[in-house]
């Protein structure tokens, strides 16, 4: 079983934060789980560069993904909090909210309870009404830790 896992599988380069990451957005699901592509799918689109001309590119590869400024933001953010500080609580988290709003903005699928899509609306919301915002300073104020941390 393992052995046709491992052949079925996207080859992927993670480094500590990121595994940490992708395991505990796989916890959070209880009984259904997110189609097998979208880890692939992150990992990939996180590595687009912000310009047009890498974008574009990037939309055959993805099937048309366009990645709002939003996402763009997210994907960003994870790289980010993936490399410099690694084991702060506050990188963790946001680390892990960059997943579930890439997951839930692009209907990936069913999401679990103990994601509040509210809390993602309310900051897209924010960043988009605000420019002069980015999305460390929208994190720190509106994403409770306490609360998304918890399963």
């Amino acid at each position: 079983m393992f052995s046709g896992a491992r052949s079925a599988a996207h080859r992927l380069k993670l480094n500590k934060a990121s595994l940490l990451s992708w395991i505990l957005f796989y916890c959070r699901f209880e009984s259904s789980l997110p189609k097998s592509d979208f880890l692939a799918f992150f990992e990939e689109a996180k590595t687009l560069r912000r310009d047009e001309k890498s974008l574009i590119s990037a939309h055959r590869l993805l099937h048309s993904y366009q990645p709002t400024a939003f996402e763009r933001d997210l994907f960003a953010l994870f790289v980010d909090r993936s490399s410099l500080r690694v084991s702060d609580v506050s990188s963790v988290v946001y680390r892990d909210f960059a997943i579930w709003a890439i997951y839930v903005k692009n209907k990936y699928g069913s999401v679990p309870e103990s994601i509040s899509i509210h809390q993602i609306d309310r900051i897209a919301d924010l960043l988009h009404e605000r420019s002069d915002v980015s999305m460390e300073y929208a994190l720190d104020g509106a994403l409770n830790i306490q609360v998304w941390a918890r399963f």
